[in-house]
């Protein structure tokens, strides 16, 4: 299974953390995986590129 990480998806939309976070909040965005490593939030990337073709 491949990862993003928050880094990974502020690259992949040019948004900062805080739109991650308010996009997850508000149920638009696919939620982070459960697991942490570290500090590190972890999303999976069949469901971010899913996202991206649905617009």
């Amino acid at each position: 299974m491949k990862l993003y990480t928050k880094k990974d998806i502020e690259d992949i939309f040019k948004i900062s953390k805080a739109t991650i976070y308010r996009w997850c909040r508000e149920g638009d965005f696919p939620q982070p995986l459960k697991f942490k490593k570290g500090r590190r939030q972890y999303w999976n990337a069949e469901q971010i590129d899913k996202y991206i073709k649905n617009g």
